[in-house]
Parts: structure tokens; C-alpha cells; sequence
């Protein structure tokens, strides 16, 4: 009999990210993931706040929940101090994770790319496993993915494309697909979300990030075309950030149907 073909697929991760439920704290954040099907985690970490023996105990919890912790978070460049990045690719290594979320706040691009390459160095030194993505956000100085792609090319960083900053910088799906197809395109994942409001004033771009998305597939985001502009195999996360949708749904409900949705734009 010949062998089947057709059936073997890898499943593309998708991460519950830690900004959806991220008034629960990590340990919770972890439980949750586990009780709603995902198989890895992202988390917030405070490093003035906690230590080893707390990133040992995440470890512990997430091995014994079934679930890999995917990134941390989070990286302000020109506001974080370094102690406290440092502190936080210790905890990123210790956790398990592969990706330290960064975003900047220098003008300067050369700037950027600079503090970048110092902490690739230093994960490199101390962190093998470890790599910064960065995160372009139309309300930071690193607004388009035009502008993240020299910065991370040169600094060996890995990239974060979220669905919601890609909308509201006016960038159209094929441009991303046009971009990362090409030779030497840095590692990707993707955070997905939605809107329901086509134009906002630049103001509001911060509050709407960190307060008002929307559950994938609920609003007008071309989700699809999206995941479809991007390799197969890159992982996607669930970044839904919504305090109405948080109280009204609460955590567990909120991050299972993230990720039923994500499934189902994916699937």
C-alpha cells in the first residue's frame, strides 16, 4: 500500500498574548492559556518586581500546564532602563520563551538599531535562545514596517507585524506579503485583532491599541489576507486588549474565543 500523503501538517502556533487578559498576572495568564487550548503563552514581566525564583516558578507552572511560554514583554527603548532589559532577557531565557517583544521610542532609526544590536549581542552572550523583536506602532518612532525592516536587518532582531498597526499605518496586505518574501527577511509573528472604526485621529491610535480592540473576524480587518500574505509556519498570537470585552466576557471567555477565531481565519 502506498503511503498517505496529505495528512501530516504542523499546526502554525498560536500564542495567547499577555496584553488580552493582562490584569490576571502571569501565573493566571498561564492557567488560562491551558484551560482554552492554547498551546503557548506570552507574558508580561515586571523586573523590578520579581526575580529568579519567580521566573523558575512560571517555568514550572507553564511545563506542568502543557503550555510554552512564547514571548515577554516588554522592551521600551529609550525608556527601559538597561538593568532592567538585561533583567528581563534573564527571565525571557529562564521562562523558555524565544521572543523579547521591544518597541522604540528613539527618533533617531540609528539609534534604534544600536540598542538593538547591543541586545542581540547580549542574548547572544548569555541568552542563546533568545532574540528582541521589535514592534512597529504608527504612535512610536518606528511606525511602518518599511521603517522596521532596515532597523531589524541590521541589528539581527526578529519582527512583530500586528494586524491593528498595519491597518492604521495604511499598509495593504500584499506590501507585507511583497516584503517578507524576499531573500533575507527577518523571522516574523503575527498579533491579530480587529476594529470596528475605519479612521481614527492620531491621538486615539494608543488608547485603541491598549483598550479597544475587538475578537478577530469581528470587525474589518482583512485578517485573512493577512496570514495568507505571510510563510505558513509563522506563529500567530492573540492580541486583544479591550477592557469593555474583558469585563464583559471575562478572561476565560474572552481568550477561548481569540482563539476559536484565529483558528477559524487560519484554518
Amino acid at each position: 500500500m502506498p503511503p498517505l500523503q496529505g495528512f501530516l501538517t504542523v499546526a502554525r502556533i498560536i500564542s495567547l498574548c499577555a496584553g488580552t487578559v493582562l490584569p490576571v498576572g502571569c501565573e493566571r495568564t498561564i492557567d488560562i492559556a491551558a484551560a482554552t487550548g492554547y498551546t503557548h503563552v506570552g507574558l508580561r514581566v515586571d523586573p523590578a518586581a520579581t526575580g529568579p525564583r519567580d521566573w523558575d516558578a512560571l517555568r514550572r507552572r507553564a511545563d506542568d500546564a502543557g503550555v510554552t511560554v512564547f514571548d515577554t514583554e516588554v522592551v521600551h527603548l529609550g525608556v527601559t532602563p538597561r538593568r532592567h532589559i538585561e533583567l528581563l532577557i534573564d527571565a525571557t531565557a529562564v521562562l523558555g520563551a524565544r521572543w523579547l517583544l521591544t518597541v522604540s521610542h528613539h527618533e533617531d532609526p540609528a539609534i534604534t538599531t544600536d540598542e538593538l544590536n547591543w541586545m542581540s549581542s547580549l542574548c547572544a552572550s548569555v541568552a542563546p535562545d533568545v532574540r528582541p523583536a521589535l514592534e512597529f506602532m504608527a504612535f512610536t518612532s518606528v511606525r511602518t514596517i518599511d521603517e522596521a525592516l532596515p532597523v531589524v536587518s541590521r541589528s539581527g532582531a526578529g519582527l512583530v507585524i500586528d494586524a491593528l498597526h498595519v491597518f492604521r499605518t495604511g499598509t495593504a496586505p500584499q506590501h507585507i506579503a511583497q516584503l517578507m518574501s524576499q531573500p533575507g527577511a527577518p523571522d516574523a509573528y503575527l498579533q491579530l485583532c480587529d476594529t470596528t472604526v475605519a479612521h481614527l485621529a492620531p491621538e486615539e491610535l494608543a488608547d485603541e491599541a491598549r483598550h479597544r480592540r475587538h475578537v478577530p473576524g469581528t470587525g474589518l480587518l482583512p485578517l485573512s489576507a493577512l496570514i495568507q500574505a505571510l510563510p505558513p509556519e509563522t506563529p500567530m498570537a492573540t492580541e486583544v486588549q479591550s477592557d469593555s470585552l474583558l469585563e464583559r466576557m471575562g478572561p476565560e471567555e474572552l481568550a477561548r474565543a481569540c482563539r476559536m477565531a484565529v483558528q477559524g481565519l487560519s484554518g
